[in-house]
C-alpha cells in the first residue's frame, strides 16, 4: 500500500496531484531509497518524537484533533513501547536509549500540559519554524530525508603521526 500526502502549497505536490495518471504510472522514479539503520541513536533520537506523535493521535481514541494534546497520558504509549521493544529484539543497549527517550518525552509532555498546554501544534515544532534548533526534543520531521542528515567523525589519531610510528 502506498499512501501520497499532498501539500496543495507546494508546486510540484500541486502538479503531481495536476497529472495523477502519469505521475503514478511512474511513480517508481520519484521513490528515492534510502539507507536508514533503524537502531542506531542518531535514527532513534530523530524520529522517536514523530512516532511516538503519530501514535498517539492515529491509535488513540479521542486524541487526534488538535485541542486533544491536553488528554496525552504515559500509558497511551504502552502498546508501541511493547511493540517496538519487540521489534528490538536482542538490541537491549538500543532498546534502552530508545526506553529513557520515550519515557523523557512522554514525562515532558504531561508536565507541560500541568503547564496549560492544550494543542498539538504549541507542542510539536517544525525544522523550519524560526528559533528552532535541531536539539529541540519536539522537532517532528516531515521528510524520511531527514533522518541521516548528520554523520559524526571522530579522529582519534593525527594521520601523519600513524604514519610515522608504522614507519619506525
Amino acid at each position: 500500500l502506498v499512501v501520497t500526502f499532498l501539500d496543495p502549497n507546494r508546486a510540484r505536490d500541486k502538479s503531481y496531484f495536476e497529472h495523477f495518471i502519469p505521475f503514478h504510472q511512474a511513480f517508481y522514479k520519484s521513490i528515492e531509497p534510502l539507507s536508514v539503520t533503524p537502531f542506531t541513536e542518531n535514527t532513534i533520537d530523530k524520529m522517536i518524537t514523530t512516532v511516538m506523535v503519530a501514535y498517539v493521535r492515529h491509535k488513540v481514541p479521542g486524541l487526534n484533533k488538535d485541542n486533544a494534546a491536553q488528554n496525552f497520558k504515559q500509558e497511551h504509549i504502552k502498546e508501541l513501547k511493547d511493540y517496538l521493544k519487540e521489534r528490538f529484539g536482542k538490541n537491549k543497549s538500543e532498546y534502552e536509549f530508545f526506553e529513557n527517550r520515550i519515557n523523557f518525552l512522554a514525562n515532558d509532555w504531561e508536565e507541560r500540559i500541568t503547564l496549560g498546554l492544550t494543542e498539538y501544534s504549541k507542542l510539536m515544532k517544525r525544522p523550519t519554524d524560526t528559533g528552532v534548533s535541531e536539539k529541540d526534543d519536539w522537532v517532528i520531521m516531515q521528510s524520511m530525508r531527514e533522518v541521516d542528515a548528520d554523520t559524526f567523525v571522530e579522529i582519534k589519531q593525527n594521520y601523519a603521526a600513524a604514519i610515522h610510528q608504522t614507519n619506525e
